[in-house]
């Protein structure tokens, strides 16, 4: 079977995140996202992503042709709380852009009393919270 593109947008953007949860080398790309909002999961420092109309230029990354096992350690490491989403960002390809059919993890609409107003800031996370984040995430 196929590989699957996985567009991140939080925690897993930080490779040591993404290693401890596959230990396999993807290709990944800077790639943006129209329509969704990042915001902070209510007393957490991981965020979420919800479709917003309007909405531009997502920053994260673009992990190319992830493999069905890895797929499942992804979903499982999600969890319940999110669903995998069709969506279509896009990446730098010279002097323009390219869209790429991928996929996501959206806070699944059940749970979207969890998400807080205030928008998530991966540099803030990344000097406050990341060591905290590898030592509960990461203990394979």
């Amino acid at each position: 079977m196929k590989g699957r593109h996985i567009f991140t947008y939080g925690s897993l953007m930080f490779e040591e995140i993404w290693q401890c949860v596959i230990r396999n080398p993807y290709q990944r790309e800077i790639a943006w996202l129209d329509g969704f909002r990042r915001t902070c999961v209510l007393g957490d420092t991981y965020p979420v992503i919800l479709p917003r109309s309007g909405e531009k230029d997502l920053q994260g990354f673009l992990y190319l042709s992830v493999n069905p096992l890895d797929l499942r350690k992804l979903d499982d490491f999600e969890g319940d709380y999110y669903y995998r989403r069709k969506v279509f960002p896009r990446i730098r390809s010279g002097n323009a852009y390219r869209t790429i059919e991928s996929e996501t993890y959206v806070l699944k609409p059940r749970y979207a009393h969890l998400a807080s107003l205030r928008p998530w800031d991966p540099q803030g996370f990344e000097e406050r919270h990341l060591k905290h984040f590898i030592r509960t995430y990461c203990t394979l």
